[in-house]
């Protein structure tokens, strides 16, 4: 590689990083104030998911490429989680466990849709079903393979275990240790195959 080539790399891989840097900034920016407007949601007994208002901003915001479309909608989903964060800390209080009985496939399906959100990660060693694999990545979470780190929380499947946040002992059955799982501390989830 030529040197004014290689110089010109080097300038433009600064630059992208202060920008990524700066996205950082303002995303953690927007995330402390969906937690404020999640607690005067909260106080004022309102929805904390207002499609009306996401419409607007989406027609108000003049958007027309899909791809930054996608990237607003995916911002949504991050300030609903947050907000569903920071409720869950005031409303301490959740149900403690549940258990589903059904098909497999519909109850995998249900694991992936009520434990999965934009930026989680699920870790594993093992192939997943279809079913699981399809509901986490179409709610935006994120499968790594590789082993999982110790004392995350984990989802079982085949046995259960004392960290488990949700597990499927057998086929037809689904558990979960309290329902709505906190979404609090669930940016890294285990999925184990016994």
């Amino acid at each position: 590689m030529e040197t004014a080539d290689a110089d010109e790399l080097s300038g433009l891989r600064a630059k992208i990083l202060e920008n990524s840097m700066a996205i950082l900034r303002l995303f953690s920016e927007r995330m402390d104030l969906s937690s404020r407007i999640a607690m005067i949601k909260n106080s004022s007994g309102m929805e904390l998911r207002l499609r009306d208002r996401e419409l607007d901003v989406i027609r108000d915001s003049g958007i027309k490429d899909e791809v930054l479309r996608s990237i607003l909608v995916t911002l949504f989903e991050f300030s609903i989680r947050t907000q569903e964060t920071a409720i869950s800390a005031v409303n301490a209080h959740r149900g403690s466990g549940v258990a589903f009985r059904g098909e497999t496939d519909d109850l995998l399906s249900m694991l992936g849709t009520v434990m999965a959100a934009p930026g989680v990660e699920f870790v594993t060693q093992t192939d997943l079903p279809a079913s699981l694999k399809t509901a986490i990545q179409m709610r935006g979470g994120h499968i790594v393979m590789g082993k999982p780190p110790e004392s995350i929380p984990e989802i079982s499947i085949g046995h259960e275990c004392p960290r488990d946040i949700a597990s499927m002992p057998e086929d037809g059955l689904l558990r979960f240790s309290t329902f709505p799982p906190d979404p609090s501390g669930l940016n890294l989830i285990a999925v184990v195959k016994h």
